[in-house]
């Protein structure tokens, strides 16, 4: 049912030009994979405890290109 995140990257066509910006990182699945390909990637969720676990995945991944932000309801305003 669902798409493995290398597969979803792929039909972005992401480049190693490129920029990425991952509202509602969750758990990092889709930011880890856009990094290996992008130039860099800023992702951003509401939950402390999901960044904080993208953050981790992407550390134990060795990935390096990636900034992690913290966001609030009120940041929509």
């Amino acid at each position: 049912m669902f798409q493995p995140p290398s597969e979803l990257i792929e039909k972005f066509a992401i480049g190693s030009d490129m920029v990425v910006m991952d509202f509602g990182c969750g758990l990092g699945f889709l930011t880890v994979e856009a990094a290996k390909k992008a130039k860099r990637v800023i992702a951003v969720d509401l939950a402390p405890e999901m960044r904080r676990k993208a953050e981790k995945k992407s550390e134990k991944e060795g990935i390096k290109n990636v900034e992690f932000l913290q966001a609030t309801a009120e940041d929509s305003a």
